[in-house]
C-alpha cells in the first residue's frame, strides 16, 4: 500500500478542512513535515492510526481513555461539537495485477454529549457496503493495528526508545505484538484461570476461606500497584517537563554569557600570561637597542666608512714600500747589467720599474680622510658580518614576541569586554540551580516510588505463590470427577507447553532480530570497530552491545547521537522482521 493523500477535518489543532498531497513524484518519494512543538506533526500519525483501525488505533495522546471520550477530545476545541470531525486517507493496493485507490473516511459527532461515528470505504471512488461492513478484519492485512507503531512513529518515540530507562518496556511491547505472543499469553492466563476454577471447585470449603483471604489481598495489592503505576507516569511527565525547563534555563544561561563568565578567571590569569610577555617582549627590545643595533640603521653609510679605511691602509702600504722601493730598483739594473743584459732589456726593466713607482706614487699622495685604528676597525667588520646578522635575528625574535603577546591581549581584553556582570549572571545561575534542585527532587520520588512499586511485586509474587500452594493442595486427594480431573491436568500440561514454545520462540527470532538490529546499527554508525554483538534479554528485553574485543559496552555510557542510532535501529530491525 502507499498513501496518496491525507485529509482531515477538525481534528485535534486542525480547524477546517486540510488535505495532505502524499502520493509520490518519481524519485522524489519523500515527504518530509516540520513544525514547532505543539503544531500537530503527530496528531497526523495519530489520523492515519485512526482512520485505519478505528478503536483499535494505539493514538499517542488516548490513554485508557475510552474510545468515545477519546473522539470527543479530538474534535476542535473551536468547533461545535455538532459538526463533528472526520479524517479521510487514501492509498492505492495491488489487487488481481492492477493498482486500486481505496479511501477510507471515518468521521464523527457529538450531538447532546453522545458520539456518534460513520465509516464509508470508497474504491476508485465508489463506495464499497461489504468491505464498509468487514473493514476491520480487511484493515488489519493492509496494516495490522498491532505492528503499525513499528511504522507510524515520531521523533519522541526515538527520544522515548533511545532512553535506556524505557527502551525494554517498547523493545518487549513490539516484539510481542510481532510474535503473537500477546494471544500466548493470554490463552496461558486464561488455562491458569480454568486451573484455579477447576481446583476450587474441588477444594474444601476452609480452602475457599484461604483463597477468597488472598484473592482479595491480591486485589489490593494489584490496585495498589496501578495507583502506584499511575503516580509513576505522572512524575515521569513532571521529571519530562522538569529536564526540558532545566535545558531551557541552561541554554539561556550559556547564550546570555554563563560559560564565558565562568571561564573569566582563565581569561584573567591568560592575560596577566599575555601582559608578562608583552613586556619581556620590550624590554629585549630596548636590550638591543641600547647596544649597537642603531647602527643598522646607517649600514649604508657604515660600508662607505669601511672602504674608505680600506683606501687609508692601501695608501700607508704604498707609502711604505716607495721609502725601500727605490734602493731595490738599482739593484736590479746593477744585476741585470752585471749579467751582461743587453741595452734594450735594462731599458725595458728601466721602464717597467718607473711605471710600478709612478703608480705606488700615486696611491700614496691619494687624500684619504677616514684611518681607523685597528679595534675600531675589527668592530665595524664585525657588525657588518655576523655580528650585524645576530643583532637582526634578534630583533625579529622579539619583534614577532611582541606582535603576539599584542594580538593575544587585544583578544583577551575583547572576550572580557563581554563578560556579563555577576549580577545578572548570578541571577541565571539561580535559576539554573532551582531547576537542577527541582530534577533531583522529582528523581528521588521517582526513586522511593519505584522502590514501594518493586515491594508491591514481591508481595503479589507472595500472593501468588501462596494462592497456588492452596489450590494445589489436597487436590489429588479431591479429584472425584474424571472430567474434571482430565481438565486440570491438560490446562497444565498445556501452560508447561506453552511456555516451552514461548521461550523457544522468543530465543529463535531474538537471535535473528539481535541480527538485524546489529547490521542496522553497524549501518547507521560507520563505526565497525565499535559493535561486534548485539543480544537482547528475553526475560528483560535489556539490549546489551559487546564490543571486538568481548567487553560488554553499556548503552547509557554511548553518546546521545550513538543512542539515537541504536534506538533507529531497533525500529529498522523490527520493521525488517516483521
Amino acid at each position: 500500500m502507499i498513501f496518496t493523500e491525507l485529509v482531515l477535518e477538525n481534528f485535534g489543532v486542525y480547524k477546517g478542512r486540510h488535505a495532505l498531497d502524499l502520493s509520490p513524484r518519481g524519485r522524489k518519494n519523500v515527504v518530509l513535515i516540520g513544525a514547532l512543538n505543539g503544531a500537530g506533526k503527530t496528531t497526523l500519525l495519530d489520523s492515519i492510526q485512526l482512520a485505519m483501525h478505528g478503536k483499535l488505533a494505539s493514538c499517542s495522546n488516548r490513554g485508557s481513555s475510552a474510545y468515545d471520550d477519546y473522539l470527543r477530545r479530538c474534535i476542535n476545541r473551536d468547533t461545535d461539537s455538532t459538526d463533528g470531525a472526520a479524517v479521510e486517507l487514501t492509498f492505492t493496493n495491488r489487487n488481481a495485477g492492477e493498482d486500486e485507490e481505496i479511501r477510507v473516511r471515518r468521521s464523527w459527532s457529538a450531538p447532546n454529549g453522545k458520539v456518534r461515528e460513520s465509516l464509508s470505504i470508497y474504491v476508485n471512488d465508489e463506495l464499497d457496503t461489504p468491505l464498509t461492513e468487514s473493514w476491520p478484519e480487511h484493515a488489519e492485512t493492509f496494516l495490522p493495528s498491532g505492528l503499525s507503531s513499528l511504522f507510524l512513529f515520531d521523533g519522541e518515540k526515538i527520544e522515548r526508545l533511545a532512553d535506556p530507562n524505557h527502551s525494554a518496556d517498547m523493545l518487549k511491547t513490539a516484539v510481542h505484538t510481532l510474535l503473537g505472543l500477546d494471544v500466548v499469553d493470554q490463552l496461558n492466563a486464561d488455562l491458569l484461570v480454568l486451573n484455579r476454577r477447576k481446583q476450587e471447585n474441588l477444594s474444601d470449603s476452609k480452602t475457599r476461606n484461604e483463597i477468597a483471604v488472598v484473592e482479595k489481598e491480591i486485589q489490593q495489592q494489584e490496585q495498589a500497584r496501578s495507583d502506584l503505576i499511575a503516580d509513576r507516569a505522572s512524575l515521569l511527565n513532571r521529571k519530562t517537563r522538569a529536564e526540558k525547563r532545566l535545558g531551557d534555563a541552561t541554554e539561556r544561561y550559556r547564550r546570555d554569557g554563563g560559560s564565558i563568565f565562568e571561564q573569566r578567571a582563565e581569561i584573567e590569569a591568560r592575560r596577566s600570561t599575555a601582559k608578562s610577555s608583552l613586556a619581556q617582549a620590550e624590554d629585549q627590545m630596548r636590550e638591543i637597542a641600547s647596544e649597537d643595533a642603531p647602527l643598522l640603521l646607517v649600514r649604508d653609510q657604515l660600508v662607505e666608512i669601511s672602504d674608505a679605511d680600506s683606501e687609508g691602509q692601501l695608501a700607508d702600504q704604498a707609502k711604505h714600500i716607495l721609502s725601500v722601493v727605490g734602493d731595490r730598483d738599482q739593484s736590479i739594473l746593477e744585476f741585470a747589467r752585471a749579467e751582461s743584459a743587453s741595452n734594450e732589456l735594462l731599458k725595458k726593466i728601466d721602464s717597467f720599474l718607473t711605471e710600478d713607482r709612478a703608480k705606488r706614487s700615486e696611491l700614496a699622495e691619494a687624500d684619504v680622510s677616514v684611518r681607523l685604528p685597528m679595534e675600531e676597525r675589527e668592530a665595524l667588520h664585525a657588525l657588518l658580518g655576523s655580528s650585524g646578522e645576530r643583532i637582526w635575528s634578534d630583533i625579529d625574535k622579539a619583534t614577532r614576541k611582541f606582535d603576539a603577546a599584542t594580538s593575544e591581549l587585544d583578544s583577551l581584553d575583547r572576550m572580557l569586554a563581554t563578560v556579563p556582570n555577576e549580577d545578572a549572571i548570578d541571577k541565571l545561575s539561580k535559576v539554573v540551580d532551582t531547576e537542577r534542585d527541582a530534577l533531583l527532587l522529582v528523581d528521588k520520588e521517582l526513586g522511593r516510588l519505584e522502590i514501594r512499586i518493586d515491594g508491591t511485586n514481591r508481595s503479589l509474587t507472595r500472593l501468588s505463590e501462596q494462592r497456588e500452594r492452596l489450590l494445589t493442595k489436597n487436590v489429588d486427594a479431591k479429584f472425584s470427577e474424571e472430567d474434571t480431573q482430565r481438565v486440570v491436568e491438560h490446562a497444565t500440561r498445556l501452560r508447561e507447553t506453552m511456555g516451552r514454545y514461548r521461550t523457544a520462540l522468543l530465543d529463535r527470532n531474538l537471535k535473528k532480530l539481535s541480527g538485524f538490529v546489529l547490521e542496522s546499527y553497524r549501518h547507521l554508525l560507520r563505526k565497525d570497530s565499535l559493535v561486534n554483538r548485539v543480544e537482547i534479554d528475553r526475560e528483560t528485553f535489556e539490549i546489551t552491545l559487546t564490543s571486538p574485543n568481548g567487553s560488554a559496552i553499556r548503552t547509557d555510557r554511548l553518546s546521545a547521537g550513538e543512542r539515537q542510532l541504536l534506538a533507529t535501529a531497533v525500529l529498522w530491525g523490527l520493521a525488517r522482521a516483521a
